[in-house]
């Protein structure tokens, strides 16, 4: 199925998706039943100043949406910081059909995980004194920040991600000397895609689909 839904709809829609992974906690899902029935009206991606007002209104409600998912969260700071980067990336991204917003969700989830992952290695061990068993620990840790509670298939998957992105940030990490902050997290990204296949939108709030 594919048809066009506002920006604004979009927003709150962009959330109502997760959980990600198959099988993931139920009790991070919001009620979404109206947001998927739309009018039809043109998505495309925001591109000059006059579209300003819609695209702080997606962030505002994307993030507002992003904070009622979850009922208790224990570093409220950086679970809302996480989610502003997550909305943010959404908007970089193409919403103008169900396909687009699963890819969306897909790209904009493993990237942002890895960078704050990364940066919070960076910030508390130090790239240079960095482990793969920190890695991967800061990688699960920023998992168990978005998902605090896990079915046994999502942490599978979540497990699968980051094992998969563990020694590609520790060959990152060897090589970034010479690299700008540009290049250094364009590899991030490439890392982030090269595992996403763990990172799967759920088809709808109340049944996260299964592999």
């Amino acid at each position: 199925m594919s048809f066009h839904r506002p920006k604004i709809t979009l927003a709150a829609l962009f959330i109502s998706l997760c959980p990600l992974m198959a099988n993931a906690d139920d009790t991070t899902t919001t009620n979404t039943t109206t947001t998927t029935t739309a009018p039809a009206a043109n998505t495309s991606a925001p591109a000059s100043s006059g579209d300003s007002n819609k695209q702080e209104s997606f962030e505002t409600i994307c993030i507002s949406s992003w904070m009622k998912r979850l009922n208790d969260v224990q570093d409220k700071v950086s679970y809302k910081n996480f989610g502003e980067k997550y909305c943010a990336c959404a908007l970089t991204q193409p919403l103008d059909t169900d396909a687009a917003v699963d890819k969306a969700i897909q790209v904009c989830m493993s990237r942002i995980l890895l960078h704050d992952a990364m940066d919070a290695v960076e910030d508390e061990i130090g790239l240079d004194k960095a482990t793969d068993k920190d890695v991967n620990q800061y990688c699960q840790d920023r998992w168990k920040l978005i998902y605090p509670q896990m079915s046994e298939q999502a942490q599978q998957n979540t497990n699968a991600f980051c094992t998969c992105a563990q020694p590609k940030l520790m060959t990152l990490i060897n090589s970034s000397d010479g690299m700008t902050d540009k290049e250094y997290y364009a590899q991030i990204d490439s890392v982030a895609a090269s595992c996403s296949s763990e990172v799967k939108p759920a088809q709808n709030s109340s049944s996260p689909s299964s592999n």
